[in-house]
């Protein structure tokens, strides 16, 4: 099991994980296999000798929830900067044990961030840049936070940065000066900043408008998962190659809505209760039309139609349907049981 020799600890490096007995610093294919064996252990109430043990310190890994935040407190009230981190993501997300409190995140992430660590910088700027209950916003100290680590190459700060010359917050706006650091993020592969850039072109903000470079960003982001990226790659779709791209823009706003996108479960559930009201391909009105079995995108008065609108073009533009949101929908609409 490798315990050295980690990578170096960078935005994009999230190989690096923590054991919270000690502290010791595993690569992600090491964790993986140490918290398979450690719930396999859990489920089959193993003695002693079946439970893993730490590769440093030799200490049992099988904890509860509340020993591992006792734990993790306990190093980053010592001192140790991944902890402070850690607890500083737990605070800021409010996952896992922890109560979702701003204030403490950023009260975390800030000692963290006073020793140096590489995260830090990005989460502690973002925080400072949304404020919490009882505090001001504060544009200067974000953005002299986060220069720094921006030029260091983190794709994150790199992207909050935009935001604040986008925005003009605490500085001149400066679009050319978003465009500069968004690119920056982009052209790293990080997906909240090639959707952003995408957006920059779709409405030529700061440059010169461009469906197609627009298109290219959404794409690279979407790819990746991410949720906004694929809501607007759908609408881009529709406003730029009409009706025949419905079943792909379908099928990337339910990829958002699964997501819990909210303005894509909004526009699914006004898109299908649109479709379902006239036929795909005579466009006649009519109650109980079948739909698409594979793309959910399109609805028939009957055989005859939907044979003559797959002859017509669906064949080429059908595709898979994506998630099933159906419940999400109806949680949306209040219907469901």
């Amino acid at each position: 099991m490798c315990a050295t020799e980690m990578p170096q600890l960078t935005w994009r490096n999230a190989e690096r994980k923590r054991l919270f007995c000690c502290g010791a610093s595993l690569c992600k294919g090491c964790f993986d296999e140490t918290a398979q064996k450690v719930a396999s252990s859990a489920v089959d109430d193993g003695s002693a000798e079946d439970v893993p043990s730490c590769p440093q310190c030799s200490g049992s890994l099988l904890m509860s929830d509340s020993v591992q935040m006792e734990r993790l407190r306990e190093h980053a009230e010592a001192g140790k900067a991944w902890a402070q981190y850690e607890l500083g993501s737990r605070c800021e997300s409010g996952n896992q044990g922890v109560t979702q409190e701003l204030a403490d995140a950023a009260y975390w992430y800030e000692l963290a961030n006073d020793q140096g660590y590489p995260l830090a910088p990005a989460s502690l700027g973002a925080c400072l840049l949304i404020g919490w209950e009882g505090t001001e916003k504060d544009y200067a100290r974000a953005k002299k936070v986060l220069l720094p680590a921006a030029k260091k190459g983190d794709a994150r700060a790199q992207r909050y940065l935009a935001q604040i010359f986008d925005g003009g917050l605490g500085v001149p706006p400066s679009q050319s000066d978003s465009i500069l650091w968004l690119e920056r993020a982009a052209e790293q592969g990080f997906a909240q900043g090639q959707a952003d850039l995408g957006y920059m072109f779709e409405h030529g903000r700061g440059v010169t408008r461009s469906m197609k470079t627009a298109r290219k960003w959404y794409k690279l982001a979407a790819d990746q998962g991410e949720r906004n990226a694929q809501f607007l790659l759908g609408g881009l779709l529709l406003n730029t190659k009409g009706e025949r791209s419905l079943p792909t823009a379908m099928r990337l706003c339910r990829m958002a809505a699964s997501q819990a996108h909210l303005d894509a479960i909004e526009t699914l559930i006004q898109m299908e209760t649109n479709l379902k009201r006239s036929c795909s391909h005579c466009r006649g009105f009519k109650e109980g039309l079948t739909r698409c079995s594979r793309c959910k995108a399109a609805y028939y008065c009957g055989s005859d139609c939907q044979m003559a609108h797959w002859k017509a073009g669906h064949a080429q533009d059908c595709c898979d349907s994506g998630p099933d949101c159906s419940h999400l929908l109806a949680m949306a609409t209040g219907t469901s049981n």
